[in-house]
């Protein structure tokens, strides 16, 4: 894991899933959430194809 710009991970780590409306950006942005790992910042990246895609 890489520090946040600042240094300071203490808040936790900033996250990007890239595919994340796909199959296994579903299943990363699941297990993120149920292992409550710990997110200062989360981005989420796909497709132009999914543009306008709400996440749940």
């Amino acid at each position: 894991m890489s520090e946040t710009p600042s240094g300071d991970t203490s808040s936790g780590v900033r996250v990007g899933v890239v595919g994340a409306t796909g199959q296994v950006g579903t299943v990363m942005r699941r297990l993120l959430a149920e292992r409550n790992f710990p997110v200062a910042e989360m981005r989420y990246f796909a497709s132009s194809r999914s543009a306008g895609t709400t996440l749940p």
